[in-house]
């Protein structure tokens, strides 16, 4: 059962743990990807002094910020968007979301160090 926290409180993964996190983790951050696409897109090239561009920053940080608390609420520690650090007995194994270029974010891949 997965658990849930605060935000900022840490825990110690094994491997089942992992398992049974990351497809809560595409499905977030699949969302959040989505979100921040779509507000890429919607902007278009804006120059950092067009008026729309602050716009844009403060809608990317709070989809950003919204992942970061949803990633820390399961015990993993948000990195970088969309990529997230468990910390495990032998250190600490990482997982990036990264939508599949045929499925066009419905998939994503785990990495470790």
């Amino acid at each position: 059962m997965i658990r849930l926290g605060p935000s900022n409180e840490r825990r110690l993964f094994c491997d089942d743990d992992i398992r049974e996190v990351v497809p809560v983790l595409r499905r977030v951050s699949r969302r959040a990807a989505g979100q921040a696409a779509k507000r890429a897109q919607h902007y278009g090239r804006l120059r950092e002094t067009e008026p729309e561009w602050a716009v844009l920053k403060h809608e990317m940080r709070a989809i950003i910020q919204a992942w970061s608390e949803q990633v820390g609420r399961l015990g993993a520690q948000p990195m970088e968007p969309w990529t997230v650090g468990f910390s495990t007995a032998d250190g600490i194994e990482y997982w990036r979301y990264e939508p599949e270029p045929e499925d066009d974010q419905r998939n994503a891949t785990r990495a470790s160090r």
